[in-house]
């Protein structure tokens, strides 16, 4: 009798299995948040391509290449460089209902203080465009759940 590891292996493409092995190491290298909002396309020629489904964070994304890429290549992901571009979403309903909120004082606070440690200015902005932009969804008591 065969394994269902067996027979799936057997099912499922090589092309297939190593798909989902990159998007797992992405979901795990950029973080959930991150990850909810982009669609890994494929690894070709060391050229990992990414679709970003909010045009806000295509940029804020790319300050973040070095280190995406060398949390990659430390789970086995070898890709030379990182391509983010903007691809529209049509979101499943429970997508769409996530919930906005205003951020408070003391997040805006927060934010603030995080992002003014960061030295390069386009760096900083793009930091704190995106905490503002988190503050929107979560709350900072979110941070501190066990």
């Amino acid at each position: 009798m065969k394994r269902l590891s067996e027979i799936l292996n057997s099912a499922v493409s090589t092309e297939m299995r190593e798909y989902a092995r990159i998007a797992r190491c992405w979901e795990l290298a950029c973080g959930e948040v991150i990850n909810r909002m982009t669609t890994v396309q494929r690894l070709k020629a060391g050229v990992l391509e990414v679709a970003v489904h909010d045009s806000n964070w295509v940029s804020e994304l790319n300050f973040l290449k070095g280190e995406f890429l060398m949390r990659l290549n430390e789970m086995g992901i070898r890709a030379d460089s990182l391509k983010f571009y903007y691809k529209m979403r049509h979101a499943p309903e429970a997508y769409k209902t996530i919930p906005k909120k205003d951020m408070t004082a003391r997040e805006k606070q927060y934010a603030d203080s995080l992002a003014d440690r960061i030295e390069k200015p386009e760096l900083r902005e793009a930091f704190r465009r995106a905490m503002y932009s988190y503050f929107t969804v979560y709350s900072l008591d979110d941070q501190h759940k066990d």
